[in-house]
């Protein structure tokens, strides 16, 4: 009996232990594999057509290669564009300046910076292909100087051996095991729908706070974040990825859109429980029933094409449901109170019709075919100009060293560690620790260069056809492709098949010689040490990043205040960026030198009055008499972003004086149509929201980034 016990046990740790690494190593094998087949069938090829460097081919397959088929094939397109602008620049700068050899550098240098300083400014593979461009140049570009009349064929060799890896990774990637991104989409989007209309049930019920939710809101922000680079990187997998792209686009907008409103409408009840009567409270909180009903209580009720059925009809019932709250305020007889009820009761409206329209895009993103989505601007990104800069001075700079160095001395290998170190500065500067990432990839070139050590010097000597030579590369690419995808060591396994395949240098005639390998090999190792020099001399402060996003945060509310409305466009690209601000304070480095709770609240409380006053604007321009009012509500803007801006000499009195003069403005209209009276009292609700958020201190707080700076405002202020 005790033997069957510990039989049973030693059987279910063994499955245990199996199936762990069935799920977390044995994709990366076959990865491996898969790799290491594509990158031997591009060799062949390059053998049997005389390529003049065929370890091109072999190395693009292992720096294109990804488990998912979608991401081979968006960065096989980026890499083609870039090594095709980089071919042509480099033959234009041989051409113009290869008799000039400080002339060609300096061009060079320029070029290179101005790839670097745009692959800073923009994200994923897009960054990838101004990367490419840039060392491209730098790598043909010596060559061709050096020989102009072979400047041609030089170039044309690259573009055919990369394009020839490309077409290997990516033909071996579709036909063998193939793993596609997009079918995570539908149920990664179901899966956020349920989580979020649970929250909302929540909070419905008055079962979340203020610091639960900034906690769910940073989850979310995440989804979007990764739902916008999933959906860039798998739009050339498939026809159906292409497909759902506009849907998935109009999700994220309504998403973001809804998760804005809501927050404003919670934080809304809650400074309206703090200040109003149980029978104003009870106006809006009878909704509550409703809209949990919309939800549903079961988890099958919350499929989106169930709630989208149920919040639709809801919707429709608006009109009317505005008619009985006009009706129910009508008798209330404090205006003050009316009015800061029916700023509540619009919010919750807006909450329905945004929600209505995210079920909706999520249940259409669901079933592409059966539903046209609407058109949404591209998600807005933020790029830092300092960051930009620091990363092409970096680049230049190591050129420049290394360039003269090579010219000082006349040492063979000067090029190749001038290129290096430019390559290295290119592909490193975009990391947020940059000196650990050069640490970390100068460990796995060490290894890289055993490798290629042993396998160059005692392998391959013993080969005598490309098949025996296979089987002797063959161990060292598959370690050094599962490397790359472990996830302890994905950086040093960089560096394994960078320096590995570099020294290596298959050929049809292979070249064993000692003084060349050693020769390069230091030449790698200065590239490197340079780079790691420039990272550190020209650092990218991470303080300084975060204190220029903050401020940068902060200028979201004046683009909510005086940007162009673009046809509705304003907001989405202010959703979008202010998002984007978040998610770069909260990620590396810039997240090492503050709280993300402070990031958080603060860039909350900006969406929170920003969605208003946008809304305020769009609203002003359907209004017929926005001309009377429109001196007034310009000052209110104006009051706004200076305090969003962290004026010191902004206060809140400042917004508050002009949101008085704007309501006093707006009573002044008398004797108007039912249409253009309805129009005026929306307004005038949007204006006690703003004044609403303005008198919470813990708003106040957070914009100004010191809580302990919040006054108490005392009396009241009339229509503001």
């Amino acid at each position: 009996m005790r033997m069957n016990r510990v039989t049973c046990a030693l059987r279910d740790v063994v499955t245990k232990a199996f199936s762990a690494w069935f799920a977390d190593d044995l994709p990366n094998w076959v990865f491996a594999l898969k790799t290491t087949a594509a990158g031997l069938l591009a060799l062949w090829i390059s053998f049997r057509l005389d390529f003049a460097k065929p370890q091109w081919a072999l190395m693009t397959v292992y720096i294109v290669a990804r488990k998912e088929s979608g991401l081979v094939m968006t960065k096989s397109f980026y890499r083609i564009v870039g090594t095709i602008v980089g071919c042509a620049v480099s033959l234009l700068l041989a051409a113009w300046f290869s008799q000039t050899a400080e002339l060609f550098l300096l061009a060079l240098a320029a070029w290179i910076g101005l790839c670097v300083a745009l692959a800073a400014r923009f994200r994923n593979f897009q960054s990838y292909g101004f990367m490419l461009a840039g060392y491209t140049a730098a790598i043909v570009g010596f060559g061709a100087a050096a020989a102009p009349a072979h400047a041609f064929d030089i170039a044309q060799a690259r573009v055919s051996e990369v394009v020839l890896g490309i077409l290997c990774a990516g033909v071996v990637a579709e036909a063998f095991f193939p793993v596609h991104a997009g079918t995570r989409l539908v149920p990664e989007a179901r899966a956020r729908f349920s989580r979020f209309a649970d929250f909302m049930a929540h909070a419905f019920s008055l079962e979340i706070d203020t610091r639960r939710m900034q906690e769910i809101q940073q989850e979310f922000l995440t989804d979007v974040v990764g739902s916008e680079t999933q959906r860039s990187a798998s739009f050339l997998e498939s026809p159906d990825a292409r497909l759902r792209d506009a849907h998935q686009r109009w999700m994220n907008a309504s998403f973001m859109k809804l998760s804005t409103s809501f927050h404003g409408f919670i934080q809304a009840m809650r400074r309206f429980r703090t200040q109003a009567s149980p029978d104003s409270q009870a106006l809006v909180t009878r909704h509550y029933d409703e809209m949990i009903a919309c939800i549903g209580g079961q988890s099958a009720a919350h499929t989106p094409e169930a709630v989208a059925g149920r919040l639709n009809a809801y919707r429709g019932n608006i009109p009317q449901l505005r008619q009985q709250s006009r009706q129910a305020l009508a008798a209330m007889e404090d205006r003050e109170a009316r009015r800061d009820t029916a700023a509540v009761l619009n919010l919750y409206l807006q909450v329905v019709e945004d929600f209505a329209d995210y079920t909706n895009a999520v249940a259409a993103l669901c079933h592409p075919r059966t539903v046209k989505p609407v058109a949404v601007p591209a998600f807005s990104l933020h790029a830092d100009r300092w960051i930009a800069a620091i990363s092409g001075l970096r680049a230049v700079g190591v050129l420049f060293v290394l360039s003269a160095f090579w010219i000082a001395t006349a040492w063979p290998g000067g090029n190749g560690a001038a290129i290096l170190g430019a390559v290295f500065c290119i592909l490193f500067g975009a990391s947020p620790s940059p000196v650990v990432v050069v640490k970390r990839v100068a460990v796995g070139f060490a290894i890289g260069q055993a490798f290629a050590f042993f396998c160059l010097f005692w392998v391959l000597p013993l080969a005598d056809g490309f098949g025996s030579m296979a089987l002797g590369m063959a161990p060292f690419l598959i370690l050094s492709a599962w490397l790359i995808e472990h996830k302890r060591f994905g950086v040093e396994g960089s560096g394994v098949f960078l320096a590995m395949l570099n020294a290596l240098a298959p050929h049809n005639q292979m070249n064993y010689d000692i003084v060349s390998f050693i020769n390069d090999g230091i030449a790698t190792f200065i590239g490197l040490g340079a780079a790691g020099v420039a990272f550190s001399t020209l650092p990218a402060s991470a303080e300084r990043l975060r204190e220029r996003l903050l401020a940068t945060l902060g200028k979201q509310a004046a683009d909510a205040c005086f940007a162009p409305l673009d046809k509705g466009a304003l907001r989405h690209r202010f959703e979008s960026r202010t998002r984007d601000l978040l998610f770069q304070l909260n990620s590396p480095p810039a997240a090492a030198h503050g709280d993300a709770g402070d990031a958080m609240g603060q860039a909350l409380a900006i969406l929170e009055v920003g969605q208003i006053v946008i809304a305020l604007r769009q609203r002003l321009e359907h209004f017929a008499h926005a001309g009377a009012v429109g001196a007034a509500m310009n000052r209110t803007l104006q009051a706004i972003a200076a305090l969003c801006g962290h004026r010191a000499n902004t206060e809140r009195r400042h917004v508050v004086e002009a949101l008085q003069q704007a309501g006093n403005a707006l009573d002044a209209l008398a004797n108007l149509p039912p249409e253009e009276a309805r129009r005026r009292d929306i307004l005038l609700a949007s204006c006690y929201q703003i004044r609403a958020v303005l008198r919470d201190d813990e708003w106040f707080g957070l914009m100004r980034r010191a809580p302990q700076a919040a006054r108490n405002l005392t009396g009241g202020f009339h229509a503001a």
